[in-house]
Order: structure tokens, then sequence, then C-alpha cells
């Protein structure tokens, strides 16, 4: 998730574990170490640009990393604040409960997260909660920061529940637009082959489906409020794309055809050519809108240069069109398709 909500976890759980004399002090090493793993975005590569997408979440996010990162972070901790006069054991303690809090947070969103290296090189994605979350990160701030004032362990213990009881909401209605895409297949008549449910950033209303059946890709966005029935937005339609076979220029052994599968598992193979450049890989995983195939990222393909590594693309370009339709559709005010009166027409 973003940086601010990790600190924030990541010193709430620490204060969970401290007493009222020293929950300052261990919400202070708990936020860092929270912070902490994120320092992989500064491995990157001018000639590899994969390299920074590879490596974000990575090892640095691993639960078995952890109590290794959290020696290096605690010493620093410990040179820059000696005036606090905390011990080295104290700052390990609530530093690697920071550190371990940052993987597992990560892990209930869609990016994909190295949570078990070097057990297992799978990138878990829960795609329970947006990266930005304002709910869940506000209530927080508020939480952490009255229980520092009063230095009270009951408000903490207040802000865990909550942080809980939203992850489980979050997870209830993950599995309501899990059961509302499979009708909304099963009256187009299709087998899902695979499927991602991820909410749109800032909120657990509005989600984005991909699914695969029979080489394409359906997308749909899935509304869903708390107290009515959920609606959706038929969208692109688009042809599955093989790892392999794509740019058949490319020979299995290239540079390029190895960035293509680096950029497949990020992507958890969820991958498509972008309907505004024969030559670019996108990220299905991710949309402008909920219901479009205008990936945010994608890879660029030069069939003429096998031996040289793919152009990672930024692809976002929001503008003031994208936010009007955006929230119309967060907010309900939009044309939705109802389950009840929906024919699919075949395409």
């Amino acid at each position: 998730m973003d940086p601010c909500t990790q600190g924030l976890i990541g010193a709430t759980f620490s204060s969970l574990f401290s007493n009222k004399k020293d929950i300052r002090k261990a919400s202070l090493c708990g936020a860092i170490g929270g912070l902490a793993p994120d320092l992989d975005i500064f491995i990157r590569s001018e000639n590899d640009q994969l390299l920074f997408i590879e490596y974000h979440r990575h090892f640095t996010h691993s639960l078995f990393f952890a109590p290794i990162g959290s020696i290096f972070v605690s010493l620093i901790i410990f040179t820059c604040f000696y005036k606090l006069r905390m011990s080295l054991s104290f700052i390990y303690l609530f530093t690697l409960i920071g550190f371990l809090s940052h993987g597992l947070l990560d892990s209930l969103t869609s990016y994909g997260t190295s949570l078990f290296w070097p057990l297992s090189q799978s990138r878990v994605s829960l795609n329970l909660i947006s990266i930005v979350d304002p709910i869940f990160t506000f209530t927080l701030v508020l939480l952490l920061i009255f229980s520092l004032l009063k230095k009270s362990t009951s408000l903490i213990r207040s802000s865990i529940l909550f942080s809980f009881f939203y992850i489980f909401l979050c997870y209830q209605k993950h599995l309501q637009v899990k059961d509302f895409i499979f009708e909304i297949s099963e009256r187009r008549g299709h087998n899902i082959e695979r499927l991602i449910i991820k909410p749109t950033i800032g909120n657990i209303i509005l989600w984005r489906s991909v699914y695969r059946t029979n080489n394409k890709y359906y997308v749909d966005a899935v509304y869903a409020p708390f107290f009515d029935e959920p609606k959706f937005k038929s969208g692109a339609i688009l042809n599955a794309i093989d790892k392999e076979s794509v740019f058949p220029e490319l020979k299995s052994n290239s540079i390029q055809r190895e960035d293509i599968r680096r950029f497949s598992f990020f992507s958890d193979d969820f991958i498509y050519i972008h309907p505004l450049n024969r030559f670019l890989i996108g990220d299905l995983r991710y949309g402008f809108l909920p219901y479009d195939d205008k990936s945010l990222w994608g890879i660029e393909i030069n069939t003429n240069t096998p031996e040289i590594h793919v152009d990672f693309k930024n692809l976002r370009d929001f503008n003031e069109k994208f936010y009007k339709e955006y929230w119309n559709m967060l907010s309900g005010n939009y044309q939705y398709q109802i389950l009840e009166n929906y024919k699919y027409e075949h395409r």
C-alpha cells in the first residue's frame, strides 16, 4: 500500500506490544520498520527497465527476510536516535514487527508481493484492498494520534480491531463481486478459466473484473454499494496472448523474449496487445477506468533489436474527462446494467 499506511500499520502493531511508558518509542521504531521494505525502489538499471518492477515488493517484503532487514534498520535507528536511550534489543523487536507488517499488508493488494521468498517465487496478491484507501488510512491516523497523545493501549487495540474489521469487510465485498461475476459469465454462456477481481483506487464499492475464456479476456466494472444490489458495465473484450508465441520473430532465448516472460510473471499472465500500439504489451489487471482496455503500464517490443531490453512504458495520462466519469461511476450516478435485465449479445 501507500507509504503513509505502511508506516501507520507498522506503528500501530508495534504499539500493541508495548507498555504505556514506551508506546511512543515503540511506534517510532514500528513506523520506520514499516516503511523500510520499500527502499527496494532504488533497485534500478538504465539498461534493464524491468529490473524495477521485478524487484519492487520482492525479497525486502519477504517474511523470511524481515529478521535480517530489521537488523540493519535497527542499527540506523540506534545511531540516529541515540538521545532517546533505547536499547538495541528494544529497537529490534519493534522494528521487526513493523517490518513484518509491511509485506503482509502489501499482499492484500493486487500488485503482487514475494511474501515467502526464497521458499517460493510466487507473488501473493489477494486483491482485497486498493493501494490507496482513504477510509482505512485516515481512521488509522486518528486512532494512532489519540492513542499516542493519551498513551492509551486501549485505543491501540481499537485501531487493531478496526483494521481487521475493515479487511474482513473487503473480503466480504470481494466474495460478493466474485459471485456476481460468475452470474454474469453464466448468462454469457462462459466457463471462466482465470479470473481477477480488484477494487479500484480509494474504495471498496467499485471493482474491476477481468476473466479469461476461449482465448479472450472480458473486462467488466462492478458497482457494489453497501445497501443495494450490485450493478455492472460490460467493458472491453480482448484477445489473449501467449508469452511464448507472441511476436514470433523473437527467438526463445532472446533477451526480449525473456523480458516478455518477466513482464507476464509480474502481470500474473494477464497480458494483451494494447489497442493503440500493436507493439505494446499491457498489464490488463489495471486500467484507466474499471471497464476499459487502457493499461496503466506496459512494455514496448522492438523486433529489430531482440538482444536489447524492452522499454517499460508508463501510460498513465489522466484528464478531466476521466476524473468526471470515474466519479460518476463511484457515486452511482451512472448508467449501469442490472443483471435481471441483461441480455448478452455474442461478439
